[in-house]
């Protein structure tokens, strides 16, 4: 997400140029038709005005800081008011500068940055006019508007800038939107492939399991296969022990009893495979596995 918007940035940044070099050609055409001195001058300052906050801009680009932003949108509204103001006032050909900080606006502050600062730059025009009224500056071209042209004028501006704030603002959003969207499809790419790193580890360990149930399984039925010849050795003590006792035979009926106990501890120990039978697991089944 940030790249790409880091490209937008770039790439209006590129636009900024353009609309210098534009700015650059209509100054330009309209000072040959003047051949002023004090208009030339004019013009190369706010040209090299125009040029500093470009680069001002271009480097703000790579701090990336919502703060610098609006710090640069600032210093635009500022300037084009001073350039609105320098280049003849009401008839200054060079109004349309506000869409520079209009639209830089509308892409690095979200939701209403555009429009606030549209908004910012009609009224911006408002108070130059209301200067101008009052005498309290004068601007470089004398002509004068009536009222109705000065409502005109201003209700002109405020739709155009409105206007552009609207649509510059829409399509930031958009894309913005899209990022979210395709940001989020990576989040789920990555959780799915996370998701199916658990279902192959999952597959494993059902493997595993399986293959420890066999084997607790086998070990469920050793208690048969132990008892089966247990019988045998306990009958054969069994006889021993009479024959010890008809003897009177004590090493007999000694050996006889300590085989009897470990006999009998065996058949403990084989009680306790019992737990195992009754795990649904094992699946042990009475007469075989």
């Amino acid at each position: 997400m940030e790249e790409e918007r880091t490209y937008l940035l770039r790439w209006w940044a590129m636009i900024r140029w353009f609309i210098v070099v534009v700015m650059f050609s209509i100054g330009v055409l309209h000072i040959s038709l003047k051949e002023k001195v004090v208009e030339t001058v004019i013009f190369l300052g706010v040209f090299v005005g125009i040029i500093a906050l470009n680069l001002m801009f271009q480097l703000q680009v790579r701090l990336k800081s919502q703060m610098v932003f609006l710090f640069q949108v600032i210093l635009d509204l500022i300037f084009a008011t001073m350039v609105v103001h320098l280049t003849g006032g009401l008839s200054s050909f060079f109004v349309w500068v506000y869409l520079i900080g209009i639209i830089t606006a509308s892409i690095t502050i979200p939701k209403i940055g555009g429009l606030v600062t549209g908004l910012v730059g009609s009224m911006s025009l408002l108070v130059l006019i209301l200067l101008y009224q009052n005498h309290i500056l004068s601007p470089t071209n004398l002509e004068q508007f009536d009222v109705t042209g000065v409502t005109v004028y201003i209700l002109s501006y405020t739709g155009l800038f409105c206007g552009v704030a609207f649509i510059s603002s829409y399509l930031s959003d958009q894309l913005n939107h899209y990022k979210k969207i395709e940001d989020k499809h990576r989040r789920n790419e990555v959780e799915l492939d996370n998701l199916r790193e658990k279902a192959r580890d999952y597959e494993k360990y059902q493997l595993e399991v399986k293959e420890l149930v066999k084997a607790v399984n086998e070990v469920a039925h050793l208690d048969h296969d132990i008892n089966t010849p247990l019988c045998v050795i306990s009958l054969s003590i069994s006889r021993v022990k009479k024959v010890g006792m008809e003897l009177d035979n004590e090493n007999l009926n000694k050996t006889s009893n300590e085989v009897t106990e470990a006999i009998n501890k065996i058949s403990s120990i084989l009680r306790r495979l019992e737990v195992l039978k009754t795990n649904p697991l094992v699946g042990y089944k009475r007469g075989g596995i």
